[in-house]
């Protein structure tokens, strides 16, 4: 079973508005700007599994606002492998999305957000994962037609991670497993051991049935 929508994101409420974003199929960094300093300070105290978890929210953003015009899952499914690499499943990362599959103002933005978390995950080696992540946010503040509540939602994220997932050199900085729910400003984890929640996860997660998830 594939994880469900999130509770951080009030869905009924952003896909009731109609796409009105621009985008160029040519350079469509032309209409996403540059990260915002606040974000990149925060991610840089951040542990690097914090700062992909963060680039997987801000996805999560872009393909629920969109979803009711997505052709078929392959989104969701790709959040899915995210989320299971991010919390510690024995899989391979998944594959780039193809430029050629993920193309126009819908597919387009979905497929930069996924490509965002992957590229993240493979920064992270030369410690430039928050780079990629504070990228991620661009994404979601093009998309939305309102984007209000993704910044209320940032915000209080980010000082989730850096209370919880606070980043430490060397060989810790990817730092410990992070349960989903580190997303979701609404749970309290003060008194929630984490490894708890990443295992219930994994266990209700499809993974076998998952075309983006091979098993190491």
């Amino acid at each position: 079973m594939a994880l469900a929508i999130p509770n951080y994101i009030p869905v009924r409420e952003v896909e009731r508005f109609p796409v009105e974003h621009d985008w160029d199929e040519w350079d469509p960094y032309e209409f996403l700007g540059e990260a915002e300093q606040g974000t990149l300070d925060a991610l840089a105290e951040v542990s690097d599994r914090g700062v992909i978890t963060f680039a997987i929210g801000c996805s999560e953003w872009v393909v629920y606002r969109l979803l009711p015009q997505l052709p078929d899952q392959r989104a969701v499914f790709y959040l899915e492998a995210c989320w299971a690499l991010v919390m510690g499943a024995q899989i391979e990362l998944p594959p780039e999305p193809k430029e050629s599959e993920w193309k126009g103002k819908i597919l387009a933005p979905v497929g930069l957000s996924i490509l965002t978390i992957i590229n993240a995950w493979l920064m992270a080696e030369d410690g430039e994962a928050d780079a990629q992540a504070g990228f991620a946010e661009r994404l979601p503040l093009l998309v939305l037609n309102d984007a209000a509540p993704f910044i209320a939602w940032r915000d209080q994220v980010l000082k989730r991670l850096v209370q919880y997932h606070p980043y430490r050199d060397g060989d810790e900085s990817m730092g410990p497993l992070v349960a989903r729910e580190i997303l979701d400003p609404t749970i309290d984890l003060g008194s929630i051991n984490q490894e708890d929640l990443v295992k219930r996860s994994l266990d209700s997660m499809g993974l076998n049935e998952n075309p983006y998830i091979k098993m190491l």
